[in-house]
Parts: structure tokens; C-alpha cells; sequence
């Protein structure tokens, strides 16, 4: 089975954002549970988990996932600036409590 290159970037886009969302996720999740210890290193966990992925595809595809990492990148600084706008509406910290 073979993707065309429009399908290629589009699954890279959706991989992309499916990884830095996952991300945050479980950093959201942490913070729910400040308690928890384990939940405090999960993203370290989800991170780890996507980039030996990305690894691997590209040593199996013999090719750069550029567009994969760009979006990635942009979503993980978009949940970024969603945490701190959401924190200064709220009047709550989302890194202290």
C-alpha cells in the first residue's frame, strides 16, 4: 500500500497533532492529581513513546518527517499559549497550586 505525497503530509499532520495533544493531555492530567507522582512524569512517557516512533518510521522510510515534527512543534506551543491565556482568564495558575 502506498500513500500519494498530499496523503503523506496529511497523515504526518494528523500524527503531529495527535502527538503534541497527547502531550499535553497527560501534562492536564498531572495537574489534576498533583498527588500522584507516576501522573507527574507520564508526558515524559508520551514524549519519549513519539519520538521513538518518529525515529523509527524515518530510519524504515529512509526519509525526513519534517512536517510531522513542524506540526507537532506548533501544537505543543499552541497548547502552550491555550494553558497561560486559560490561566490568566481563570485567575488560576496552571503550573503552581
Amino acid at each position: 500500500m502506498s500513500l500519494t505525497e498530499k496523503q503523506f503530509k496529511a497523515v504526518q499532520v494528523i500524527l503531529g497533532i495527535a502527538a503534541g495533544a497527547a502531550i499535553w493531555i497527560t501534562i492536564w492530567i498531572a495537574g489534576q492529581y498533583p498527588d500522584n507522582q507516576v501522573l507527574s512524569y507520564l508526558f515524559l512517557g508520551v514524549f519519549l513513546v513519539a519520538l521513538l516512533i518518529q525515529r523509527h518510521v524515518e530510519k524504515k522510510l529512509q526519509m525526513r518527517l519534517k512536517l510531522y515534527f513542524k506540526t507537532y512543534l506548533f501544537t505543543l506551543i499552541g497548547g502552550l499559549a491555550f494553558f497561560i491565556i486559560a490561566g490568566l482568564v481563570s485567575g488560576q495558575s496552571f503550573f503552581a497550586s
